[in-house]
């Protein structure tokens, strides 16, 4: 059999109630550092790991420092055989070309002149199995693989964005995925690049915005794309615009994993030996317990503060600048909350593993906008809604996380407006089906909302429900704030919980901002707020 009707019959195993498809454990990766690389080789070798890695990886690309931390922390762990190679650049490329020739059925040239054409080819990739070529490297590419040129997307002449992603909708209609779909800048030329190829998934870069120039067409196709998924699907690397994206994504039932920049995923999905689940499984249940076991203060006439770092459903953060806040030394130090994608479960467990092991008991895990992934509640149709709290709660279960994080959009987001919006889950009746959902699950309480600084908690069927107050963004932003609401605020004890900026303050920055509060502000956990919360009573605090 070649290599195009190979990989025109291979079928993923993708089950109905996942996110992601389950591939062949990986027994022996061969290890390129890209990392010098140019923009060219880099996008010629992300395809071409996608071609390689089905249905079984082979290949692990370092394209960011962060990588070689992994393949050192969650991968030589683990029964994998690792060969690193020495080759760097194009003649790095050139060696992959020839090593998995065997492969590709020839290479897709993309069109400089139309950035929309980068997308196309990704597409086209994992269904004619061909690798993405600049013009540029196409000599060098056929050189070493000795392969026809499949489509060359200079000739087609496109007029418009809209039109290209038009043509490859009507070119891949009965061939690519069902159930994924993915939003990738076509500046990126590796980070998620290897999984869509893998999976054969649509990749566009369509703005949602109705207001934006030439928007209604883009807003159209995707509209169409997204309704062609099936229930269950998931959107992944990301959109123009966030608000109206994840908007229309929601309205279809398609819930959003942020993922762009993430790098290797297909190897990540597939590394689920028996031993690492195992050890998973421990793990989860020791932090769980760890938790429920977490001493509570007194109940006290004072500010109590906990301070939750935002981002955390996006797996590309949790691979690359969750990793650097994570090392920060200040860690461990000081109560705070990390939001963290229980999609983990599915897509990395590996990953999973490492952050509920290396936790200290400082840190608390909770889990990310909006339980399985990131959607809008009050967008979801309700007749999809207990299907994927049913998912939330077995991603929560299994990573043993007992906080949920929630966040909604309203007409500001629908349009993508760039207007500030407090994204609080408001509604009563969404507020009690994902308590009523996720307390089997041993739910203690949901943070809800990423700005805002209207002092706002209640209880919901005996469950603590926080608005947060933030978005903080730096260190002075965030002491001013406290002082400000401890000043407005009389009544005593006082509980604020604020939602901190994952791209702008680190935890040294927030251990410097607490030495400037220690004389008015007791930090606490955010589970710990939740819990003082609770034990206080009947009432609360309500805008």
């Amino acid at each position: 059999m070649d290599a195009e009707r190979g990989a025109a019959s291979f079928s993923l195993d993708w089950p109905v109630n996942a996110f992601f498809p389950q591939l062949q454990v990986p027994h022996n990766l061969a290890v390129a550092d890209l990392r010098n690389a140019s923009f060219a080789v880099k996008l010629a070798a992300s395809t071409l790991a996608g071609l390689v890695n089905v249905p079984q990886p082979q290949l692990y690309l370092a394209t960011y420092d962060d990588d070689l931390f992994w393949l050192q922390s969650a991968i030589a762990p683990w029964p994998v055989q690792l060969e690193r190679l020495e080759a760097q650049g194009e003649t790095l490329l050139r060696e992959l070309i020839a090593r998995f020739q065997a492969r590709i059925a020839g290479f897709i040239v993309y069109d400089p002149q139309r950035p929309a054409s980068i997308n196309v080819a990704t597409t086209l990739a994992g269904i004619q199995a061909g690798v993405v070529a600049a013009p540029e490297l196409l000599p060098l590419l056929q050189a070493a693989g000795r392969k026809p040129v499949l489509r060359d997307l200079r000739l087609q002449g496109w007029e418009s964005e809209s039109l290209a992603y038009r043509w490859a909708r009507e070119t891949s209609q009965t061939q690519r995925s069902r159930r994924s779909l993915a939003g990738m800048n076509p500046e990126i030329a590796s980070g998620l690049r290897s999984f869509l190829v893998a999976t054969r998934t649509f990749v566009h870069w369509l703005d949602s915005r109705p207001w934006q120039p030439s928007a209604g067409q883009q807003r159209l196709l995707l509209e169409e794309l997204l309704a062609e998924l099936l229930p269950g699907s998931i959107h992944l690397g990301w959109f123009p615009d966030e608000g109206s994206g994840v908007t229309l994504a929601s309205e279809r039932a398609v819930a959003v994993l942020a993922s762009d920049h993430c790098s290797n995923l297909e190897v990540w999905t597939a590394l689920q030996p028996p031993e690492l689940i195992e050890r998973l499984q421990a793990l989860a249940q020791r932090y769980h317990r760890q938790q429920d076991e977490r001493p509570l203060p007194a109940l006290e006439p004072r500010v109590y503060l906990s301070l939750t770092i935002s981002d955390g459903d996006n797996l590309q953060y949790v691979q690359h600048r969750m990793l650097h806040l994570w090392r920060d030394s200040a860690r461990g130090r000081f109560p705070l909350g990390w939001t963290i994608a229980p999609a983990l479960l599915e897509a990395a467990p590996a990953l999973a593993a490492y952050y509920l092991e290396t936790a200290s008991p400082q840190d608390e895990l909770i889990a990310g906008p909006s339980g399985a992934a990131y959607m809008f509640p009050s967008s979801w149709p309700a007749a999809q809604r207990p299907a994927f709290l049913e998912h939330s709660q077995r991603l929560l279960s299994g990573m043993g996380l007992s906080l949920l994080q929630v966040l909604d959009g309203d007409w500001r987001q629908r349009l993508g407006l760039p207007l500030p919006a407090s994204m609080r889950l408001s509604n009563v009746e969404e507020q009690h089906a994902f308590i009523e959902a996720l307390r089997p699950a041993g739910l203690r309480g949901l943070l809800t909302g990423a700005s805002g600084l209207t002092l706002s908690y209640k209880k919901i069927m005996g469950m603590p429900v926080y608005h947060n107050l933030g978005l903080v963004s730096s260190r002075s932003q965030l002491v001013h704030l406290v002082r400000g609401l401890q000043a407005t605020h009389r009544r005593r004890p006082l509980f604020l919980q604020l939602y901190v900026l994952a791209w702008r303050l680190t935890p040294s920055a927030l251990w410097e901002a607490l030495q400037e509060l220690r004389e008015i502000a007791y930090p606490v956990t955010p589970g710990q707020l939740l819990q003082l919360i609770a034990q206080q009573g009947a009432g609360g605090a309500e805008s």
